[in-house]
């Protein structure tokens, strides 16, 4: 993958990925999805954010599930953006009335309104 491509010299902002981890499916296919998505964010010109990535955070150094939510939310605070992945998660249920909450735009990730933001801006 060229990652020197026009799109990359424009930053369109940080995106969080949302979605189930542990909530629904498997984790390790929960993690490849999260970051087949960043992946296309990042080609897109934005800045992803994965937090799927802690996985390997908390098999180093465990913590409660209350701890991951709180360090999601600061980051959620500085983002541009949410999108969210299909699947059940109690945390990403969370995530979206944080979100929404602060008034940052929230997409489900294989909706034309999110095609729109990802191809557009």
């Amino acid at each position: 993958m060229n990652y020197e491509t026009p799109n990359q010299t424009e930053d369109h902002g940080m995106v969080y990925v949302s979605g189930p981890i542990h909530g629904s499916g498997i984790v390790e296919d929960n993690v490849r999805r999260a970051v087949t998505c960043a992946e296309e964010l990042l080609l897109c010109g934005y800045t992803p954010i994965v937090p799927h990535l802690n996985v390997l955070w908390n098999l180093i150094s465990p913590h409660e599930a209350s701890f991951w939510l709180l360090m999601d939310y600061n980051l959620l605070s500085r983002c541009d953006a949410v999108v969210r992945l299909i699947g059940e998660s109690p945390g990403s249920d969370l995530e979206k009335e944080w979100t929404l909450k602060l008034g940052i735009p929230y997409y489900v990730a294989d909706t034309p309104e999110y095609q729109e933001f990802l191809w557009n801006h």
